[in-house]
């Protein structure tokens, strides 16, 4: 003979009288219940699709007119002539005379170098002429002196 359990592999079908009315209805019930509320989540759904899809548009009535004709283009121009700005000395710069963009001619004073480096410079250059313009007076009179002992 066979297993109970093999016999009956749904044992809800194995409850007897009314009770058994009562689980196929209540079955029924919730398989109903989870028909009605897929069907309104997915009626939901496409009203609301359906309503974001719906374009806002503009009509105009069309008007015959010129439109003028452009175009735009990235590129970088390059003058007829283009100068190297060098310096010919070293220094610091304290001002910049012309204008960015300006045009300039040749001979046009462009910077100005601060002078103080320049000044001090000629400075201990002169107090060296002075030194040496000493030293030579200086050895001349030694000549003048040692000229008559050595001979």
């Amino acid at each position: 003979m066979r297993d109970q359990k093999q016999s009956e592999p749904r044992p809800w079908l194995s409850v007897k009288g009314p009770h058994r009315v009562f689980l196929a209805a209540n079955n029924s019930v919730v398989v109903l219940l989870v028909a009605a509320l897929l069907a309104l989540v997915a009626g939901g759904h496409e009203r609301v699709l359906a309503q974001a899809s719906v374009p806002e548009v503009e009509v105009m009535t069309v008007a015959q007119k010129d439109v003028p004709v452009y175009s735009e283009w990235v590129g970088t121009t390059e003058g007829l002539v283009n100068a190297k700005i060098r310096a010919q000395v070293t220094g610091y710069l304290s001002s910049q005379v012309y204008k960015e963009g300006a045009p300039v001619k040749k001979g046009d004073l462009l910077f100005e170098i601060d002078p103080r480096t320049f000044q001090a410079a000629l400075d201990q250059a002169q107090a060296q002429l002075t030194m040496a313009k000493a030293k030579l007076g200086k050895t001349e009179l030694d000549v003048k002196r040692y000229r008559p002992l050595a001979k």
